[in-house]
This record gives structure tokens, sequence and C-alpha cells, in this order.
């Protein structure tokens, strides 16, 4: 019975170990990919566009642009991370604008979804939206749409609606 006991205890502490370095093992590989779970914050070095554009191809990597919906893109991390560099106080909103009209789907609804956040949004921007808004997706015309209406101080819907094709 000893010769059993000795047996269960050495078996039991080798799969622990096994367990132990697989942990680490996932911990490590993940680390070394640089990949982050949820939103993270822009590094002070690093330009919001640049961030966008990582977070961008990061999304292009792992999902379909056109089958996307706006209530998906809004729960993606990445995307989340994008919003947040280019919604952030410090990054000056003349990076956002052109961005808002971007050939990059993921980066034109980044910088719209941050547009929607700001606060210092220029009127210039509102009454070129409102002309303009077609967009190629509809989660970049959904974003659009939540822009003008946040920052509008003028009825801009209607005719933003109609110009649409």
């Amino acid at each position: 019975m000893d010769a059993f006991l000795h047996w269960l205890v050495i078996s039991l502490a080798v799969i622990g170990a096994f367990f132990v370095g697989y942990v680490i093992w996932s911990t490590v590989s993940e680390w070394r990919e640089g990949r982050e779970v949820g939103p993270v914050e822009p590094e002070d070095d690093e330009p919001a566009g640049a961030v966008a554009r990582s977070a961008a191809a990061e999304l292009e990597d792992e999902h379909n642009w056109w089958d996307m919906t706006p209530e998906t893109l809004e729960t993606l991390p990445e995307f989340g991370r994008g919003v947040a560099a280019l919604a952030d106080e410090r990054t000056p909103v003349d990076v956002v604008l052109p961005l808002s009209r971007d050939a990059d789907g993921w980066v034109a609804s980044m910088a719209l979804a941050a547009l929607a956040e700001r606060d210092d949004v220029p009127d210039e921007w509102v009454r070129s939206a409102a002309r303009n808004p077609a967009r190629a997706t509809n989660c970049e015309d959904v974003l659009m749409l939540r822009a003008l209406a946040r920052h509008a101080s003028f009825p801009v819907i209607g005719s933003a609606l109609s110009a649409l094709p």
C-alpha cells in the first residue's frame, strides 16, 4: 500500500507540474505575441492615428468588414482601443476629421465613433457631413449619423437621410 501511495503522490505532482508549465507557457506566448485583452489606453508617444491603423489591421485579420454590424463592431476590443485613442482630448480633432473619410472602413468607423464622443468637433465638419453623409457601409452610415446627431446645432438628420442613396 505504501508503494501505491508513493506512486500516486508522484503522479499527481507530475500532472501538477505539467499544468503549471502549460499556464506559464500560455501566458508567456500571449505576452510575446502582444495580444491584449480588452481596450488598451494608447501610449503617450504613439500617435492616435497609428493606434487606429494598428487596431484596424488587427480587425482586418480577424473579421470580415462586409459582414460587420455596428452593434458587433462596438463590442470588439480593438475597435474600442482605436476609438479611445481618437477620442482622447490630447489628440487634436484635426487628426480625427480626415480619418472619418478614410478609405479603410475600420479606421473611418473608429474616427466617426470618436467624433461622436468629442466636444471639439467644428461646425464646418457638421455642415460638410450633412451634405455628404453617404459612406460605403452600414456601420459607417450609422456612426456618421450618431456623430451628426451629437454635434449639429441645427436640424441635419432629415437632410442627411435624404442625401443617402
